[in-house]
């Protein structure tokens, strides 16, 4: 196994997590919030077998007043969300009909999955030149 490309591989996926995490950041900091509210679950059929999964669909409105529909991209089986529940959705002040449900797995889930890759990489490659050295 070349170590050497797997340390270099590791330091890549956490440089190129660390500017996920600034440019989720970024979008938080200069983005408008509202509360969005569970409206309907969509059933969608599932992709490994005949069951159901449920796709949540919220509605918010945002400062100019409008209202606007918000399709959450991943489905549940069973269903993570009930109706009239209510979530945090972030939009851009000029595109207020994009909006971004806004919770820790959402807007952080590939960075951490990448850091987390990453470092096993680094613990790997890394761990293997230095026990190069220690053991001379």
């Amino acid at each position: 196994m070349n170590y050497g490309l797997t340390l270099l591989i590791g330091i890549v996926l956490i440089v190129i997590s660390s500017f996920l995490i600034k440019e989720q950041l970024d979008f938080l900091k200069t983005t408008e919030r509202a509360i969005g509210k569970v409206i309907e679950l969509q059933e969608v059929p599932k992709a490994d077998d005949d069951g159901i999964a449920y796709r949540p669909i919220f509605r918010y409105t945002a400062k100019d007043k409008q209202e606007y529909i918000y399709r959450h991209n991943a489905s549940y089986s069973p269903s993570a969300w009930d109706i009239g529940e209510k979530a945090i959705i972030a939009y851009q002040s000029d595109k207020p009909y994009k909006g971004t449900l806004v919770t820790y797995f959402e807007t952080f889930s590939w960075s951490i999955i990448m850091m987390i890759i990453g470092s096993v990489l680094i613990v790997i490659g890394g761990g293997y030149f230095l026990s190069k050295l220690v053991i001379r």
